[in-house]
């Protein structure tokens, strides 16, 4: 088994993890890049595993308040899903979700709104009717929603406070 082995790249992500979990945020990162290049390396651009390690890294990011950072990630890992199971599957839907989070987070709730629209519908085509993803996606979908709307009506009250224009 060389360098360049998958395996040794899934080491790589679980010590990255670990650092990270530790509060060693530069190692944890070190690491989990190292597995990033070894999973291409090893298998091109769509390696299976390279979705998941967007997704750490995403996470990763999101704990130390990167948001953009972890945006570029969820949108990468969003990529790397459909590549590998299309547009209609329970993984696209995660990923939608994911996305839709970090969205939030950034109060961006317009895009956070949309990408949850789209995991929605997804879970829709996919899964029976009264699947519990499906209402803890419809859940979340209402929130969004009800947020979305509060931003705009908080926008437009502050375009129409005396001295705005």
């Amino acid at each position: 088994m060389g360098i360049d082995h998958p395996l040794i790249a899934f080491n790589y992500s679980t010590l990255g993890m670990y650092y990270h979990s530790c509060g060693y945020f530069s190692k944890g990162f070190e690491y989990m890049n190292r597995a990033l290049t070894i999973l291409q390396l090893a298998g091109g651009d769509y390696h299976p595993e390279i979705a998941s390690i967007y997704m750490n890294l995403a996470v990763m990011y999101q704990e130390v308040d990167n948001n953009s950072a972890a945006l570029d990630c969820l949108q990468l890992n969003l990529a790397q899903i459909i590549a590998m199971f299309g547009d209609e599957n329970i993984q696209t839907a995660g990923s939608h979700q994911a996305l839709a989070n970090a969205y939030y987070r950034n109060q961006d709730f317009k895009k956070a709104l949309d990408s949850q629209e789209l995991a929605h519908k997804q879970l829709i085509s996919i899964l029976p009717e009264g699947h519990v993803y499906i209402s803890q996606a419809k859940q979340q979908l209402d929130y969004y929603i009800k947020l979305s709307v509060q931003h705009e009506k908080q926008k437009k009250l502050a375009k129409s406070a005396p001295g705005t224009k």
